[in-house]
């Protein structure tokens, strides 16, 4: 049986007793929660610790987890996927971890062909060919940089801070620049004529990794506004490069509130070991990593994150620690 529909079939006057709680959501999440796990989530509703859920507690409970991981509203977040990433100035497969781009286009297409999505959204870098991240402007005299930096022999790939304006910056490669063939979404990529196109990296000063917000976390794009629009409470997010704005987007997507998934096998990255680090980063902050057929599977019901639905538990119902759970009866 579907985990959502295993999640409805539940009966309220079974769900309300402790045991016959963690042992029906046991079957659920079997594959990652322990029955302390279970156990920890019963207690989270549990507000007044009897080992039973009042009818407060079970419509707070039915609010709060069972309405958002069985009528989820699911966008395909597809970052980044140009031609300079894949085989221009700024390829992926350049990098330390040797990733070709390519090999996601398979899965990724899939995923976008599905028909499972109620909005796929293709995001892209759109500098000005003056940006602030491209190493040859470095010195540009409209910005400034820092004392500690204005002497260096500056090299690609360099972080520096500029005084002027005040921000820290990698140097790139000029890549994705407007109106160029660099900045266009790959020609093998399926694109979908009611999709949403983002633009992000617009502004010369700024640049904007994430497909929500720039990097200072102050310029904001129309992507949380049009999904609040259609009701879209999950991210599936994939696509280019796994450890930067796919990376970035995905974080922001975890502090809108929305359910967050990554797609390993529709994402490539410059280098392993930040990739590591931002999978490690991402699944402690609520987001599931997965594969594309596992993407898939969460769209259609047929499988829940366990990280999913501690969060949404966690998010409602954070407060100082509580005390122990008791374990579930056998």
């Amino acid at each position: 049986m579907d985990a959502r529909v295993r999640l409805l079939a539940a009966d309220g006057d079974t769900l309300r007793d402790k045991a016959q709680f963690c042992a029906h959501l046991s079957r659920i999440f079997e594959e990652e929660a322990t029955a302390d796990d279970i156990a920890h989530l019963f207690d989270q509703f549990d507000v007044d610790r009897d080992g039973r859920l009042n009818d407060d507690e079970f419509r707070s409970f039915e609010q709060h987890f069972i309405r958002p991981l069985t009528s989820l509203k699911a966008a395909l977040l597809v970052v980044d996927y140009q031609n300079d990433f894949i085989d221009g100035s700024l390829a992926i497969g350049n990098g330390p971890a040797r990733e070709n781009p390519l090999e996601a286009l398979t899965p990724l297409n899939g995923l976008i062909e599905s028909g499972l999505f109620e909005l796929v959204v293709y995001t892209l870098d759109w500098h000005p060919s003056n940006h602030i991240s491209f190493y040859p402007n470095a010195r540009d005299n409209d910005r400034q940089l820092s004392e500690a930096d204005i002497n260096r022999d500056l090299r690609v790939f360099d972080k520096v801070r500029f005084s002027t304006p005040a921000c820290e910056q990698v140097l790139y490669p000029a890549h994705c620049v407007q109106e160029s063939h660099g900045a266009e979404l790959h020609p093998r990529l399926t694109l979908l004529p009611n999709a949403l196109f983002v633009r992000k990296g617009i502004h010369t000063h700024v640049d904007s990794y994430s497909a929500f917000y720039d990097n200072n976390g102050e310029g904001k794009t129309e992507l949380d506004e049009e999904l609040r629009a259609r009701g879209i409470s999950a991210a599936i997010v994939c696509g280019l490069a796994y450890d930067v704005c796919v990376a970035a987007t995905a974080a922001d997507a975890l502090r809108q509130g929305l359910m967050t998934a990554v797609v390993d096998d529709c994402s490539k990255g410059l280098d392993a070991a930040e990739m590591d680090k931002v999978r490690r980063q991402l699944t402690n902050d609520g987001a599931a990593i997965v594969l594309s057929t596992r993407a898939a599977e969460i769209v259609k019901g047929q499988y829940i994150p366990w990280r999913w639905a501690r969060s949404l538990a966690d998010r409602v119902h954070a407060r100082p620690s509580p005390p122990p759970s008791r374990p579930c009866d056998n």
